[in-house]
């Protein structure tokens, strides 16, 4: 009686883990980007967004503007804010670091730093021109522009996000 129990038991559960697998196909299948590029695409419109000014190098982001948050709630202010956009050495990988700092705070608690994603090596952003010639790598933030991440092993950007004021 308790193997016939068993193995209804176990039947079961695998049919409950065939329906999950399906499930989870089917949802990478729709959505097949890995789960940090939505958030890093939203946090990089809304950073561009508040921002005034830019500076780029291909080894970071620079973006000034009023794009503060309460550092501890998360919270909007509006406050003066720099976003910085860089890449760092931890743990022997490399990671994006994003790194907001309050500019009208003395206090040394004006500064948070996040993870963003674990092995992208490479940043590109070209900004439109109004005036022609090459893009612009610093000044006002453009009207529209493209910001792409890739690792070292890709020729192609892993995600590239557009912006349009």
């Amino acid at each position: 009686m308790s193997l016939a129990l068993a193995s209804m038991l176990l039947v079961a559960v695998m049919d409950v883990l065939g329906i999950l697998a399906t499930r989870r196909r089917v949802l990478v299948e729709k959505d097949p980007q890995p789960v940090w590029h939505r958030p890093l695409e939203e946090q990089l419109r809304r950073d561009l967004g508040n921002a005034r000014r830019f500076e780029f190098q291909p080894t970071h982001l620079r973006l000034l503007g009023y794009g503060g948050r309460n550092l501890d709630t998360r919270r909007e202010t509006n406050r003066p804010a720099e976003v910085l956009y860089e890449f760092a050495k931890v743990g022997g990988e490399t990671w994006l670091v994003r790194t907001e700092t309050m500019l009208d705070s003395r206090s040394n608690k004006n500064r948070r730093r996040e993870l963003v994603c674990r092995g992208l090596t490479k940043l590109d952003v070209k900004a439109s021109n109004p005036h022609g010639g090459r893009p612009r790598q610093s000044g006002r933030v453009p009207e529209c522009c493209r910001v792409s991440f890739s690792d070292q092993s890709s020729l192609e950007p892993i995600i590239e996000i557009k912006y349009c004021r």
